[in-house]
């Protein structure tokens, strides 16, 4: 039983050299270069008032997204714009925003908002973020049209 247990020990010890291994290198992320641009196939139409209803100016903060130029300030736009949105989520007056058609669209558009800040944090491609926060934006126009009769 003694000898059992020597032997136990020694492959213990045995097992618990170092042996070296290889370490992979990393290549250093490319790049990605990007221009974002919210493209429109209609614009808002507002008949409500700009105090209450800031549809418009969150239309022109998108577009002064495209005139960025560092990834730094672009990510920081992103953020504000993303909380100007939660913000409009949260509204309960006037009794236009309680609407649930309109807060699912907002909280897409701040979701794939976040997406594109997140791939510019990570230096991935924002390609698929942008088209996402593309196509939300429109139906959020559209739907923000029918809603003020236009």
């Amino acid at each position: 039983m003694k000898e059992f247990f020597s032997i136990l020990i020694l492959f213990g010890f045995a097992s618990c050299t170092s042996v070296p291994t290889t370490k992979t290198e990393q290549k250093p992320s490319e790049e990605y270069s990007f221009e974002v641009v919210f493209k429109r196939t209609e614009e808002v139409l507002d008949t409500f008032s700009e105090d209450d209803f800031p549809m418009r100016s969150l239309q022109q903060e998108l577009d002064a997204l495209s005139e960025s130029t560092a990834s730094d300030e672009l990510i920081e736009q992103l953020s504000s714009i993303a909380l100007k949105v939660q913000e409009l989520e949260a509204r309960s007056e006037p009794e236009v925003w309680t609407n649930r058609g309109l807060k699912s669209r907002l909280k897409l558009l701040r979701t794939y908002l976040l997406q594109l800040k997140g791939a510019l944090e990570e230096n991935d491609s924002v390609k698929e973020a942008l088209f996402e926060a593309n196509q939300t934006n429109q139906a959020l126009i559209a739907y923000w049209n029918a809603m003020s009769g236009a």
